[in-house]
């Protein structure tokens, strides 16, 4: 099964535009994976209203936070990312606060004053492994997860399972709007859906590193 698009997410074939931006971060990967994703970035409000948790593809010609502010477009506003291993948080201000070097796999949170039409481009790596960090002193274990663009999967649930999850949650946020849904990994799928061009907040049960390596078409 394929995702659904939301009414603010439209996938866009366009590997051409796709494997020039790529080429900026480096050679190009699995390029018949390419795409391009108009992404609705909402601006800030009562919580979560505007907690815009964004996937960046696995390739993708963002290397550092600046990169996001620029090519997004944003005059105002934070990047902010998690790093779950270490238990840091990094944040830069747009469009010209200092920038720090993006985490590879690991989502980022966008949060604007007004609501910002944006376009991501990139594409998928096949066979490209993800780690999952044990919970500690916060944010130590909040794993920002980017939904794989090419994912199987349709629900949280179906995350759970390609992790290899019993107990511990995933969580999404909407940040149009402003609500969120959690999963609880093993038990009765409850229809928590993923959504293209956002990332999960996945905390595991496991006293231990969980690597996986998700299915993607």
């Amino acid at each position: 099964m394929r995702l659904r698009l939301t009414n603010c997410t439209k996938v866009v074939a366009a590997l051409a535009v796709a494997v020039v931006a790529v080429t900026a971060a480096g050679p190009a990967h699995a390029s018949n994976m390419g795409f391009k994703l108009n992404k609705v970035l909402t601006g800030v409000g009562a919580f979560p209203v505007g907690r815009n948790e964004v996937a960046l593809p696995f390739k993708n010609p963002y290397v550092t936070s600046i990169d996001v502010c620029t090519q997004f477009g944003l005059t105002a506003g934070t990047v902010q990312q998690i790093n779950a291993s270490a238990g840091t948080a990094n944040s830069t201000a747009c469009p010209g606060g200092a920038p720090y070097n993006l985490i590879p796999k690991v989502g980022i949170r966008i949060t604007i004053p007004t609501t910002v039409n944006s376009i991501i481009v990139g594409s998928d790596i096949p066979g490209s492994t993800i780690s999952l960090f044990p919970l500690g002193a916060a944010p130590r274990g909040n794993n920002f997860i980017p939904v794989l663009y090419h994912t199987t999967a349709v629900t949280a649930e179906n995350l759970c399972s390609q992790f290899g999850m019993v107990g511990g949650t995933i969580q999404n946020f909407n940040a149009a709007a402003g609500s969120a849904q959690s999963e609880t990994c093993g038990g009765v799928d409850t229809l928590v859906n993923l959504r293209l061009g956002e990332s999960v907040l996945i905390r595991t049960a496991s006293g231990s590193t969980i690597t996986a390596t998700p299915a993607h078409f």
